[in-house]
């Protein structure tokens, strides 16, 4: 977990530099649309990176069965896009609309 931790501290420390450098650049007329671009990118690649760092879910709510073979699970809410989860969803990610999300259901 540490180690994804410091590589979006990486990306989030370098995004400026090189958006800066791209500016300086300004390869055929492009460089502040290209800074714009490459700033979205590193956007998109630090959130996908967040999602690997497990959350808590919300609202944890406990559902028992008798006489079943599966005796327990835990349904919740995703701390990050509200869909509803549960401890089916192997190996804990949120599957809701595509979020990912990785889930901590301990306690």
């Amino acid at each position: 977990m540490n180690d994804i931790k410091y590589v979006i501290d990486g990306f989030k420390s370098l995004k400026p530099i090189l958006q800066a450098q791209v500016l300086k650049t300004d390869y055929e007329g492009l460089g502040v649309s290209d800074a714009e671009e490459l700033g979205e990118h590193f956007n998109i690649a630090i959130k996908c990176m967040e999602k690997q760092i497990p959350k808590k879910p919300i609202k944890i709510n406990s559902v028992e069965f008798k006489g079943s073979i599966r005796m327990s699970f835990k349904s919740a809410d995703c701390p990050v896009c509200g869909g509803h989860i549960d401890t089916d969803d192997e190996p804990f990610f949120c599957s809701h609309s595509g979020c990912g999300q990785a889930i901590d259901w301990s306690v």
